[in-house]
């Protein structure tokens, strides 16, 4: 059932591979990657081929499952909802530019809920801004908790894209580098 486990490795095209008439691009040549290393060194072909290998239907219910085209539900007037068209519309291309965050539109707020998720072991919080409101006698009118809207990914999952993420920050060859902070175990990720 699995499509790609964090041991399989992609051939990354030397920086360039075809669909159609359309040349993705990485911005260094990459051979043979593992997942890790395609995170890691943000590679667009590599983030491609395993939307491609998950399929229209496959990805776009992963998408989902982190509230992505959908709103979150916060308690502010006006969310927009972001843009993620069903995935009977998209043209092999187009799975392929999702892979790598193309083609979609996702809100900052959406994207902070979708990574909480990964932090939250795979739960997808509802975010809130206001936590109470009091009267002036310091009675609540208002009060607020976490809420869990539902699992996106299994823990071990969340475990296993947590060290991923931490690759991006920590590794040598990780894209963002920039944003380690001594003592501190930082995950990230920058561009797909």
């Amino acid at each position: 059932d699995r499509v790609i486990t964090p041991r399989t490795k992609l051939f990354c095209e030397n920086g360039q591979m075809k669909i159609g008439a359309i040349t993705i691009h990485d911005h260094g040549s990459h051979q043979w990657l593992d997942i890790g290393q395609i995170i890691a060194v943000s590679s667009n072909i590599g983030a491609a081929k395993i939307a491609l290998a998950l399929g229209p239907e496959r990805y776009f219910s992963g998408l989902r499952a982190f509230g992505l085209g959908q709103p979150t539900g916060i308690d502010l007037p006006g969310e927009a909802a972001g843009l993620l068209h069903p995935p009977t519309q998209w043209k092999p291309i187009e799975l392929a530019n999702h892979g790598f965050g193309q083609g979609l539109a996702v809100t900052p707020l959406q994207l902070a809920v979708a990574y909480a998720a990964i932090a939250n072991g795979g739960l997808v919080m509802r975010p809130y801004v206001v936590k109470a409101m009091y009267d002036p006698s310091g009675r609540p009118l208002f009060t607020q908790a976490p809420q869990v809207v539902r699992r996106a990914i299994s823990p071990a999952v969340a475990h296993q894209m947590s060290a991923l993420l931490r690759a991006v920050v920590e590794s040598a060859d990780g894209t963002g580098r920039r944003a380690a902070i001594e003592n501190v175990s930082v995950a990230g990720k920058t561009g797909t």
